[in-house]
């Protein structure tokens, strides 16, 4: 609600409901926003700020089915899960959390300016990419030389140095030892690449994570009972033996947040 007044014209439906989905398509209209036939869907593969929770592949291939049926863009927002951070270059690649669905349109951030503010869209099919011609829309600070270098850099670094590779690689590593390191707070550990979430026994995800500070390792509480993971894309083997060290070390009588 601190964000409010929302844009106009969006419904929100529930994540990784198939039904409510349906509905939304075929509620066109009466809904609290609804005008008109559904322009598009938009989602995250990894919802980031909701706990690293993904979608399921079952999920998104619906999401394209009805978007095909009603002739409706599915926008994917990598602006989180882009750049390598999920062991490939884009959530979407990975079957097992597209169903192999291509997009209409991916937008991405974050991880492509190597910390310099930068974003991007890409479009896919010739007729929608057509509708974006040199020219046709622009903002103040669009197209920023400087943005686009650091963006250059930044790709060209990932790529010479195997980084979307070794995201994958690191991440499988840093689950299983989680899963292995005993601490009776974690339920479970979910995740791709080097987006990844703990899950914990109880809400004590700000004790948790002020813990782990204390004693050198930074992560962050998003959700009262998760923990999310996100290191750099250069993490090392021994920094993830690091880590996992640390957080076996994390108390099981945290309180509660």
């Amino acid at each position: 609600k601190s964000f409010e007044p929302l844009v106009p014209n969006f419904e929100f439906v529930e994540a990784g409901n198939v039904q409510a989905l349906h509905d939304a398509f075929a509620e066109t209209g009466q809904g609290k926003h609804g005008k008109g036939p559904v322009a598009a869907v938009i989602m995250e593969l990894i919802q980031g700020e909701a706990g690293v929770r993904p979608l399921g592949a079952d999920y998104v291939k619906k999401a394209r089915q009805l978007c095909d049926e009603h002739h409706a863009l599915l926008i994917i927002d990598e602006v989180q899960t882009g750049m390598g951070r999920t062991g490939s270059w884009f959530a979407f690649q990975r079957e097992e959390l597209s169903g192999g669905v291509t997009p209409d349109i991916v937008t991405f951030a974050k991880g492509v300016g190597g910390g310099f503010p930068m974003g991007g869209m890409i479009s896919f099919g010739a007729e929608l990419s057509a509708l974006f011609t040199p020219g046709s829309h622009g903002s103040t600070f669009a197209g920023n030389p400087l943005g686009a270098s650091a963006a250059l850099a930044t790709i060209g670094t990932i790529e010479e140095e195997g980084l979307v590779a070794n995201a994958d690689v690191r991440g499988r590593q840093l689950r299983d030892a989680i899963s292995a390191c005993g601490n009776k707070l974690f339920t479970s550990v979910r995740g791709s690449g080097l987006l990844d979430a703990i899950e914990l026994a109880h809400p004590c995800a700000h004790a948790a994570m002020n813990w782990a500070l204390e004693h050198g390792l930074i992560v962050n509480a998003v959700a009262p009972d998760a923990l999310r993971l996100a290191p750099p894309l250069v993490v090392t083997e021994q920094d993830i033996d690091q880590a996992v060290s640390i957080l076996a070390q994390i108390p099981c009588d945290l309180p509660n947040d």
